[in-house]
């Protein structure tokens, strides 16, 4: 049955134009692919909540990235965040993680992954103690952190980073470290939240100042 709208022996009292309006409103939506509701760009980046090393020694820390959105997304860089890949959270500072490199070797990077799919990159670090004649029986704890880059495959305006951290417990010789208090737990979340709002603030500020 056709609507009155657009049935040309329609009662008087509706204007031809409002008729026609109806009938271009019904045609552009037959024609326009509607995106699904509940279609959403994501990835996580999931790594072990905290690894123990000893002062001078070197570790590596193996990363998930997982497509948890419900869209193809391809991963454009693995990098550092803007405000740094070490954090100090409590302890001895001098017990210190000092540098990290991030790895590649799945060739995450450029690669498209569709929902639920995962690759694999790795963060190395070194650490040190830079008051080793007075090393103690204590610990540095640090958060190490990277930032994943990513768009949606089919539409590359459609962009977002994400963050992963861990934390690393620099001990001297002879201490036992302690798990992380539930206090820098929380303290860590928080942290991570804002980091990656900052990152992203100051992502969307260089993207505005090469299109200017």
């Amino acid at each position: 049955m056709k609507s009155s709208a657009c049935n040309p022996d329609s009662s008087r009292a509706l204007r031809s134009h409002v008729g026609l309006v109806l009938c271009a409103s019904a045609v552009a939506l037959s024609i326009v692919p509607l995106r699904p509701a509940q279609a959403a760009l994501m990835l996580e980046v999931m790594g072990p909540p905290g690894i123990t090393v000893e002062e001078g020694a070197s570790g590596a820390v193996d990363f998930v990235t997982k497509n948890t959105g419900t869209v193809n997304a391809t991963v454009d860089a693995i990098t550092k965040p803007l405000i740094g890949d070490i954090l100090f959270l409590f302890g001895d500072m001098n017990d210190e993680v000092f540098r990290t490199t991030l790895k590649d070797p799945n060739n995450c990077v450029t690669k498209v992954l569709m929902p639920a799919d995962v690759c694999i990159f790795r963060q190395e670090f070194d650490t040190r103690d830079l008051n080793k004649p007075a090393s103690g029986q204590n610990e540095g704890a640090w958060r190490m952190l990277n930032r994943v880059d990513f768009h949606e495959t089919t539409n590359a305006a459609n962009t977002d980073i994400t963050l992963g951290a861990t934390q690393v417990h620099v001990t001297d010789p002879i201490f036992v470290s302690v798990p992380e208090p539930s206090a820098f737990v929380l303290l860590g979340i928080g942290l991570l939240a804002l980091i990656r709002h900052k990152s992203r603030t100051d992502a969307t500020r260089h993207v505005r100042k090469r299109k200017v």
